[in-house]
């Protein structure tokens, strides 16, 4: 084959796949080697790889070589013989056929001669003893072989087309008889000479038209076709293709699969820009071309809106960049992004502005807004859209953001889609939900709602009325509705328990002995639901569970245990899917102590309750995480009874069964905060009033003289875990030896192992019936009329008028006048102890000390009514007693605490109030002018106060108000107490964390309610426990997910107060501070770190061919980067990687420079001698700096050339 001596590019060897070019001018960007960047501009790698398959759908393939479209000016094709060009595929298609035919391909060798078809004169009777089909004709050629160089002239008689003329061949055949100047352009082989016969597939001996009469049937005309072909009944005239046209062929659109060089991964072309996105994202900086959107809503403050994130729906949030003036103010509202600010300064590295702070500096947009009118107002006064009180305070907030200076309301324009509408409004009080002083609300014009953050569901409030009133002036075509409401070992037959008359379970310490053997010996591990990810197989279940025990773990010396006991054959697992029946268990027993032994291991995804009933390790899981979500195990037991039609074991026993598997996982019970660690300096303390127990307050025996009110916490809850062990082990009518009653000696709180001081805590619950305390301590803590009135008002209105009936007292009229005949009925003490009891339940509920995160540091369930003396209890049994104290009786809290501890008051200075109760301080935290200042909550005192908290390094104590019970006390000396007085804690701090979690934990009332006191309680730490670890574990990994790299995972652990830090010694490569990285020949000779040594391993014991690194979008391998160590050549991939490092170094420093491909520059040296600035961009002038690499004997140079 000649071909023209310089092929186009266009013109490839089959099997060789075109590949991207990358764009000289920036190297992040790919261009198509086929067209022009005008044609194809410079754009992504994987919308690259998408339009070089458009060339490879529409290729011809011609011989070994393969001919794509070009796209240099107007789409054509190259002939691989000749200059000539073509503008489609059909047309080049036909000038290869006929101009530059290729050859025909050697015939097939012809087959061994057959004597039973070649000789004639056989008797026509005969059949032909070799073939197994007599009817067919001798001259038919072999099926499976085709016949393509048929003569048109002699057609086989035999074939499918008897009659055809051969200047009228069947065009939707496969073997068509085209002349030789007309070939089929769709063949592969259109240069095949028709005349040129098959000498190994033809018969020239027999007649056209004669049949074998030995193959032929009689009962049929000599002329009709074979019957076993494909059309044997059609009559020759059938065969026209113009009675019968071919149906069109059915062209599907060819998949084309590529392969991603960085990875290896194969996947369809349409695929891959989600692949590049989700695996091989590289890190953007922030600059004037990547950046969030940003608007700024009010000019004077500083106050901008920038998108959330930048994947995902564009949700604006307000940041605060005021550099001006005399107050600066930099702020981000986003929590995670303040807890990464924090971490890292903790880690003792350099805190930068988070990625919305920096995208503020190249934003100059400034969001729409306009003077609100009173008379637009008044309009929609008019028409109903809100009443004129609602107005006046539409008026009265307008009015103090002019005396502010501040913009009232501004439309942002940057979030969500068109019906979404976003309006930024003036707020003057600081809260968790406008914490720069602005408020975003959301329009949903599609859906005709509303969303404010300062509330929840459809409920109005003042910010929506305000951003009404804006869209009303501003988008008044969307108001175009008027204003609506609002092992198997098989041991003998023989040993079983009735025959060796064993008394299994055991009684009395030999009960407790197993109890605690198992308790201590067969923990589950608490990661089992990564382990177990479905549940086990029927077939995977043994038939026989043993104990693996072979020897007393008791006993000294190794005492052998007797051979497998058999309990029972006819046990049940209970697995997801339904319940596998005829299990048999086995126990051992020690000869010696007489210690059983029985089947409690986890291996085979199995769990033993009580030898005739266990559950699969994923059925347990799957309890769990139902509980999680607020359904009952009844419920759950009856969802899978439904379900499989299969009866599970009864209710008790499921929840049992349930219970035990808890028991036995091995919980840390941390009850700790990952971002607050082991001792928070702010905390939040609340009661869950409705979260009781059934119990007799008759019941509860006084304690004895000595009893001091220090318990052992551990003790406690290990005794409420071995309840719930032993219930496997009691038959029926037995009494379990750890079941505890209701007692002031032995009730115990939960406090976090290292929170707490001791396992020795504090309860003097006791001491809540004796009054010892003079009149005005008793006011100051003690349940009084008026707090009760209060927490009456919380009732919904049946429950109030429920109260009413039980109390005698008339149930009429609305919730105002049945709180008005309720206070009247408690001056009886019979009323007010019922009054009590439906407000407070049957227990006392229990109460919680969180961290503002929502993670529960502290529970305790109370046997009576709520007392600011459960608190101090719990505050005092903690190792460092937080700075500040959030509670609703924070008076109460104060006085009692300082009444306990005379000589050391914890609560100082003030009482805990934040200044001296004057009638000046007073006044002005009553009209919100106040401000004191406690920098010590956000960065440690330097000068740290003797007996100071380790966090905060400050001695001061305060029992401050959450927001929703600031006006509870009547006190004016409370208004001290208030959080919006100290700035640090006004809108940084969840008050209402505790509220949070008692509205979820409301949801499992209905359940846990009804249970006896001890499980009641078992049950609610569990659940909170897996609260607090998945709280703990979503701040985890978004703090990874912000800190660190898709493809890297930044090193965490906790500081000494149990606080994440980042890992200085073994931190990843990707936290190198790149602006504090300066040019110094002192690194050249400074030894590696243990990380970096560490790195280099890795590399040097790798594949040649292996991806060691990835920098940008280029990727290195292992023999590129052992490059480094040859003296004068190295490979230039691993320059370009060194020159993009040094870019980000340098834009990270404000300087902006342009780095030379490594390979252009070979291009500048002779025989080439290519201009340098064919290779510079246009934009060359605007950069500071171009920086080349240069080879000076014995190392690498920088060359810089300044603009």
């Amino acid at each position: 084959m000649n071909l023209l001596s310089i092929q186009h590019i266009t013109i490839q060897r089959r099997g060789q796949e075109p590949q991207p070019q990358r764009y000289l001018a920036d190297t992040n960007l790919f261009t198509c080697p086929f067209c022009t960047s005008q044609i194809c501009k410079p754009r992504q790698y994987h919308q690259i790889v998408a339009h070089i398959a458009g060339h490879k759908i529409r290729a011809t393939e011609y011989g070994d070589y393969v001919i794509y479209s070009c796209g240099q000016k107007a789409k054509h094709f190259h002939c691989c013989q000749c200059p000539q060009t073509y503008i489609n595929k059909a047309a080049i298609k036909r000038h290869l056929c006929s101009f530059h035919p290729l050859p025909p391909a050697a015939p097939d060798p012809p087959p061994a001669p057959d004597p039973a078809r070649e000789s004639p004169s056989l008797p026509p009777a005969a059949p032909d003893p070799a073939r197994e089909t007599p009817s067919l004709p001798p001259a038919a050629p072999d099926p499976p072989r085709e016949t393509p160089s048929l003569p048109p002239a002699a057609p086989d008689l035999a074939r499918e087309t008897p009659s055809l003329p051969p200047a009228a061949p069947d065009p939707a055949r496969e073997t068509p008889s085209l002349p030789p100047a007309a070939p089929d352009p769709a063949r592969e082989t259109p240069s095949l000479p028709p005349a040129a016969p098959d000498p190994a597939r033809e018969t020239p001996s027999l007649p056209p038209a004669a049949p074998d009469p030995a193959r032929e049937t009689p009962s049929l005309p000599p002329a009709a076709p074979d019957p076993p072909r494909e059309t044997p009944s059609l009559p020759p005239a059938a065969l026209d293709p113009a009675c019968h046209p071919a149906a069109p062929p059915v062209i599907k659109r060819k998949q084309i699969t590529v392969r991603f060089p960085h990875c290896g991964v194969s996947l369809n072309s349409k695929n891959l820009k989600k692949h590049i996105e989700r695996k091989h994202q590289p890190i953007h900086l922030v600059s004037s071309t990547y950046h969030l959107p940003t608007q700024c809503v009010d000019k004077k403050n500083g106050i901008y809106v920038v998108a959330k994130s930048f994947r995902g729906p564009c949700i604006p949030i307000h940041v605060a960049k005021k550099i001006w003036a005399s107050s600066h103010k930099v702020m981000c509202e986003m929590d995670m992004c303040n807890t990464c600010a924090e971490m890292t300064q903790r880690s003792e590295l350099l805190v930068t502005s988070c990625v919305h702070l920096r995208s503020v500096d190249y934003s100059c947009a400034i969001a729409p807004h306009v003077e609100l009118s009173e008379d637009v107002l008044t309009e929609m006064v008019e028409q109903k859209w809100f009443c004129n009180t609602r107005k006046n305070q539409c008026l009265t907030l307008q009015g103090q953001a002019k005396s502010k200076g501040a913009t009232f309301t501004s439309l942002v324009t940057i979030g969500g889609p068109d019906y979404k509408h976003y309006i930024s409004v003036y707020e003057p009080r600081v809260s968790y939900y406008s914490r720069l002083g602005r408020v975003l609300v959301n329009y949903n014009s599609k859906t005709s709602t509303w969303h404010c953050p300062c509330i929840k569901g459809r409920r109005s409030c003042l910010h929506k009325r305000i951003a009404k009133w804006c869209l009303f002036q501003m988008k008044r075509e969307l108001f175009t509705t008027m204003p609506e409401a609002a092992a198997e070992i098989e041991p003998a037959e023989h040993d079983d328990l009735s025959g060796l008359q064993w008394e299994y379970p055991p009684k009395s310490d030999g009960l407790k002995q197993m109890v605690q053997y198992i308790y201590h010996n067969k923990k589950l591990p608490d990661t089992l639901s990564d382990v177990f990810i479905e549940d086990v197989k029927k077939e995977d279940i043994p038939q026989h569970l043993i104990p693996e025990e072979e020897f007393c773990s008791q006993c000294p010396g190794p005492v052998p245990l007797s051979a497998p006991v058999l309990i029972t054959k006819n046990a049940k697992v209970a697995t997801l899917t339904g319940v596998v029946t005829g299990i048999s268990t086995y126990c051992k027993k020690c000869s010696n102590c007489g210690m059983f032994y029985r089947y409690q291991d986890w291996m085979h995804g199995l769990h033993n309750f009580n030898d005739k009933v266990l559950f699969s390790i994923f059925l347990c899981i799957f309890i769990r995480n139902s509980v999680q979500d607020h359904v009952a195990v009844g419920r759950v037991r009856s969802i899978l009874q439904k379900t499989t039609h299969v009866p599970y074991p009864k209710e008790t026993e499921f929840l049992h069964a349930y219970l035990h598997f808890e028991a036995l996982t091995h919980h840390d019970y941390a009850f700790s905060c990952l971002k607050c660690g082991h001792h928070p300096p702010v905390v939040v303390m609340d009661l869950h009033k409705k979260g009781v127990f059934n119990m007799a307050v008759s019941d509860i025996s006084e304690p004895t003289e000595t009893f001091n009110g220090e318990v052992n916490s551990e003790e406690f809850w290990e005794t409420l875990s071995r309840e719930r062990i032993a219930t496997g082990l009691l038959r029926i009518g037995d009494t379990n030896p750890y079941t505890l009653k209701p007692n002031y000696e032995n009730w115990a709180p939960w406090i976090g192992r290292h929170t707490r001081r001791s396992p020795s805590v504090i309860n003097t619950e006791w001491k809540k019936v004796q009054t010892t305390n003079t009149l005005d301590n008793i006011a100051e803590i003690d349940m009084t009329e008026e707090r009760l009135s209060d927490e009456l008002m919380k009732l919904k209105v049946a429950d109030i008028r429920k109260l009413c009936k039980a109390c005698g007292v008339g149930t009429e009229g609305s919730k105002t006048d049945l709180l008005s005949r309720l206070r009247e009925e408690m001056q009886n003490r019979t009323a007010y102890d019922k009054i009590f009891q439906k407000v407070w339940g049957a227990s006392g509920g229990w109460a919680a000390i969180l961290c503002p995160c929502g993670i529960v540091y502290c529970v305790k369930f109370l046997l009576r009514a709520e007392n600011p003396r459960d608190f101090t209890d719990m505050l005092f049994s903690w190792k460092h007693i937080p700075n500040i104290c959030i509670y609703d009786f924070a008076r109460g809290l104060a006085t009692h605490s300082n009444l306990r501890r005379p000589e050391a008051m914890p609560f100082t200075p003030f009482e805990g109030r934040l200044a001296e109760s004057t009638e000046n301080n007073i006044t002005a935290a009553e009209s919100g002018t106040l401000t004191i200042s406690l920098p010590w909550i956000k960065e440690k005192k330097m000068d740290e106060d003797d007996n100071c908290h380790p966090v905060t390094g400050s001695s001061e104590h305060y029992a401050l108000s959450d927001k929703f019970h600031e006006a509870n006390s009547k006190d004016k000396r409370d208004t001290l107490r208030k959080i919006q007085i100290v700035p640090e804690l006004a809108g940084r701090v969840n008050t209402q964390a505790a509220e949070q979690l008692f509205a979820g934990m409301r949801k499992n009332n209905y359940f846990l309610n009804m249970m006896s006191p001890t499980t009641h309680m078992f049950l609610v730490r569990n659940i909170l426990h897996m609260q607090n670890k998945e709280k703990n574990g979503s701040m985890l990994s978004k703090i990874q997910k912000d800190l660190g790299h898709p493809k890297t995972t930044i090193n965490l652990q906790t500081d000494l107060f149990g606080r994440l830090v980042v890992d200085k010694e073994n931190r990843a490569p990707e936290m190198t501070r790149l602006h504090l990285i300066k040019p110094s020949k002192a690194c050249w000779g400074k030894p590696l770190t243990r990380s970096q040594r560490k790195l280099m391993a890795q590399v040097s014991s790798a594949n040649a061919d292996d991806e060691v690194a990835l920098v940008g979008s280029i990727v290195i391998k292992q023999k590129d980067l052992i490059t480094l160590t040859n003296l004068c050549e190295v490979e230039g991939n691993v320059l370009n990687s060194c020159l993009c490092v040094l870019q980000q170094i340098a834009l990270s420093q404000n300087v902006d420079i342009y780095t030379v491909d490594s390979h252009a520059i070979v291009t500048w040296l002779p025989p080439i001698c290519a201009h340098p600035m064919d290779h510079l961009p246009p934009e060359i002038m605007s950069k500071d700096a171009v920086v080349f690499p240069s080879w000076v004997p014995g190392h690498w140079m920088l060359c810089v050339s300044l603009l």
